[in-house]
């Protein structure tokens, strides 16, 4: 998934939000209109009370691009009048953020009072822990990272569409042979224009520039980002967690800064806010974003796919030298033109319409849908488990003075690494 910068706080474990006091709203707010409901009712996709959208995501914790993706749809439906509800068996800020809203957020499919018209599934266990607690209820699957084993796509029966957020995913999911290919659609990342607003014209000449990234440290690109920012006459600052410079809320800095370093998200977000940027990151070098190939770039999510250099600080510096300040406005109409969270929220709610009249005129028979299941647990929840014990040991190693951030990052790579069993 895409890396961002977080809160302060480590995440937490599933363990840690046991308390009725603290989640009260788990089973209130406007959760509580499925009150009373029986869990095989349906509601129509464009009933007066809107649609009833599980959002399923596998950590909801940390600031990642899924994590932002999930608080930022719930909050969009929500206010659209629609019902969002969101399942994470992780929780930590953005779950608090998303209560706040008075949208109610379960570590625990048995607490939802009823089913949901239509479950949107962000990685691949979440989902299919709800269509097993769900039985009839059809969903809309993302695939949001080309190589993670997290999001590697997996199919069933009551997925009728697979959507890709570039074109790398989209590949990603056509390999899948059990995938129809009718059923595969590319949908862009969005982003909230309200939080990330234009800043003033930049000036002629850059005088600011920000690595926005978790991956950036001095084991990273952050060096050569450092060194060629010097030889440009450019002050430097870093918001993330690898320079332990975490930053819940970038949209209040962003507009600060001439030129920003990142990708995917973090790019886009940046892009939105009127800022020249250079696709960068621990990755790889990619181009400076310009209104000639911004729409090229978009199609691959400003992402690690077209990160296709070295990050050296020559060839950074050779990038910073296509800064132009008012073709940098002209790439910031267009984002904001076309990537916006409303009209983005809109089109989804479209897509599960149309997903729950499909579902409505016949879905597969429970013969496919045992062995759809027997097949799913069969090849990766040994491999989920192994995954989530690691984690809460990782989170045990970080706070342990000097040693602990490097042994937690160095038993991440080895685990993730590792094949599943």
């Amino acid at each position: 998934s895409t890396s961002r910068s977080g809160p302060p706080s480590s995440p937490t474990s599933p363990t840690a939000f046991r308390s009725r006091a603290t989640w009260r709203s788990n089973t209130g707010g406007i959760f509580a209109t499925w009150r009373g409901r029986p869990a095989d009712a349906r509601h129509g996709p464009r009933g007066e009370a809107g649609v009833r959208i599980l959002i399923a995501n596998r950590r909801l914790c940390d600031y990642t691009g899924t994590e932002i993706v999930t608080r930022d749809l719930a909050l969009a439906f929500r206010s659209l009048g629609h019902q969002p509800v969101v399942y994470s068996p992780w929780l930590g800020g953005p779950a608090r953020e998303v209560e706040a809203a008075g949208i109610p957020v379960h570590r625990d499919l048995r607490l939802l009072p009823a089913a949901p018209d239509v479950v949107h599934g962000n990685h691949p266990k979440p989902l299919l822990d709800a269509l097993f607690r769900f039985p009839g209820v059809p969903a809309v699957a993302v695939c949001h990272d080309a190589t993670s084993p997290r999001d590697e796509p997996v199919f069933h029966p009551r997925i009728l569409r697979y959507v890709a957020v570039d074109e790398r995913c989209r590949r990603r999911l056509a390999q899948e042979a059990a995938i129809p290919r009718d059923r595969i659609l590319v949908r862009p990342n969005a982003v909230d224009l309200a939080r990330f607003t234009q800043r003033p014209p930049l000036p002629a000449v850059p005088a600011r520039a920000v690595v926005f990234s978790n991956n950036a440290s001095w084991r990273t690109h952050l060096p050569a980002v450092r060194a060629a920012c010097r030889r440009a006459s450019l002050a430097l600052d870093v918001v993330g967690g690898g320079a332990r410079a975490q930053l819940s809320r970038p949209e209040t800095v962003l507009g600060q800064y001439d030129v920003v370093f990142a990708k995917a998200r973090c790019a886009l977000e940046a892009l939105a806010t009127g800022a020249a940027v250079v696709l960068c990151d621990a990755g790889g070098l990619g181009p400076m974003v310009t209104s000639a190939n911004v729409e090229h770039l978009r199609r691959f999510n400003f992402g690690q796919g077209v990160l296709t250099r070295r990050p050296t600080a020559e060839a950074i510096l050779a990038e910073l030298q296509h800064y132009d300040a008012s073709d940098a406005a002209r790439v910031c109409t267009r984002v904001r033109a076309e990537a916006g969270l409303e009209p983005s929220a809109r089109e989804w709610i479209h897509l599960y319409g149309e997903v729950v009249e499909e579902a409505r005129r016949g879905l597969p028979t429970d013969g496919l849908e045992g062995r759809t299941a027997l097949d799913q647990l069969q090849a990766r929840w040994r491999w989920e488990a192994r995954l989530e014990r690691q984690e809460a040991w990782w989170q045990m190693l970080e706070p342990l003075p000097f040693v602990g951030s490097p042994l937690a990052r160095i038993a991440r790579r080895v685990a993730l690494s590792w094949p599943g069993d």
